[in-house]
């Protein structure tokens, strides 16, 4: 997997924002240092004014800046441009200056499950071509970005860090998707009919009553024992009852929670079944990960729950 990175601007911060769980992640994080300067830009969160080009007139909120940095990133035969902060640890940083120990900061990053997840939409388009997709804990959005690269009508990222949407959108517009809104609904592209992709504040544990979806995407989302059962309740939640849910997962690594997660769906109000297992290896930064796609859709009728297909 090919990465680039440059420096892309500064992103001034609020005082207040919504409570994202620590996670523990077993992958390496390597930190850019020099990278080539772009522009040296300051953007408030949420933006005030923008052009096309990211440009806005910063607010003075007091807060402090947190650098950015673009990264390339090469998903098959598809290169993604992504937004991300440039140091994990300024991040973790921030949080502690703010006794903010319950945040999470490795959204920052692409994860071997996101990769491989939008590897498998980018190879085969058909899963989300035309239709509506949403993803569950977007970070940075890669999943999103192949879906709608691959032709989905509406992608709708949804994540619990505001500032992870911002990434996430402006990624999507960097890697060349033509109508991108952020998640307050204004369009980066000065677009006047709907976005194609659009992000919005979504928390596991609060109910959710909205818009139903074809296709509801979710990468590394098992990691923690306390998220299991609430991703398990809200991702049928939000699929329409013809849609499918596509589920990466590493193989090894909280094995439990996944299993635990695919019993859950067999015994919900209305169960779904696993209609297919697949395998796959991927390969981030000279380690091979195993990455397992789960796809699942509601049962039908009298077919029977857990039927599984298993393929390399």
């Amino acid at each position: 997997m090919l990465l680039r990175h440059g420096l892309l601007s500064r992103i001034a911060l609020p005082r207040s924002f919504v409570v994202v769980t620590k996670a523990v992640r077993p992958y390496s994080i390597r930190t850019v240092g020099a990278a080539r300067a772009v522009n040296e830009l300051q953007f408030s969160h949420p933006p005030s004014r923008e052009d096309f080009n990211g440009r806005l007139l910063p607010e003075k909120l007091g807060t402090e800046l947190l650098a950015l940095q673009e990264q390339r990133l090469q998903v098959g035969s598809q290169e993604l441009v992504l937004v991300e902060p440039a140091d994990v640890d300024a991040v973790m940083d921030m949080y502690i200056k703010r006794g903010q120990m319950d945040r999470d900061p490795y959204w920052s990053r692409p994860w071997p499950s996101a990769v491989a997840l939008a590897k498998l939409i980018l190879q085969q388009p058909s899963i989300v071509s035309g239709r509506r997709v949403c993803e569950v804990g977007a970070g940075l959005g890669i999943a999103s970005i192949a879906a709608a690269l691959a032709g989905a009508k509406e992608v709708v990222m949804t994540d619990r860090e505001p500032l992870a949407l911002q990434c996430a959108l402006r990624s999507a517009s960097a890697s060349g998707i033509g109508s991108v809104a952020d998640f307050q609904g204004t369009s980066f592209t000065k677009h006047s009919s709907r976005p194609q992709v659009r992000g919005e504040l979504l928390d596991w544990t609060q109910p959710y009553v909205g818009q139903k979806f074809d296709v509801v995407v979710a990468c590394d989302v098992l990691y923690e024992d306390f998220s299991v059962e609430p991703v398990g309740e809200l991702l049928p939640q939000l699929l329409s009852s013809s849609g499918c849910v596509l589920l990466a997962d590493p193989s090894e690594r909280t094995r439990h929670n996944r299993e635990y997660f695919v019993d859950m769906m067999q015994t919900i109000r209305r169960p779904m079944l696993l209609e297919e297992c697949r395998r796959v290896d991927e390969e981030m930064d000279g380690k091979v990960y195993s990455i397992e796609l789960m796809r699942f859709r509601f049962k039908e009728g009298s077919e029977s729950v857990g039927v599984k297909t298993l393929r390399r």
